[in-house]
């Protein structure tokens, strides 16, 4: 439960600007105040922009959005 915490504090009255569909499993949300969330639905370990994300995990990356 903690992961979600961890989010919610990252994103909590932010929008969502943009949804993207990275790879087989990735998924990559940008958020107002320049916070984007990494999500790997699969089964394995990805690399994104530099990111490893965890399989079947997250990785918030805050003040790194490009414009």
């Amino acid at each position: 439960l903690e992961f979600r915490r961890v989010l919610f504090r990252s994103v909590a009255n932010e929008r969502v600007e943009q949804h993207e569909i990275l790879t087989s499993g990735v998924r990559r949300i940008r958020y107002t105040g320049d916070v984007t969330v990494y999500v790997n639905y699969g089964s394995s370990d990805a690399l994104e922009d530099g990111i490893t994300v965890p399989a079947q995990d997250f990785v918030v990356r805050e003040g790194q959005n490009e414009k």
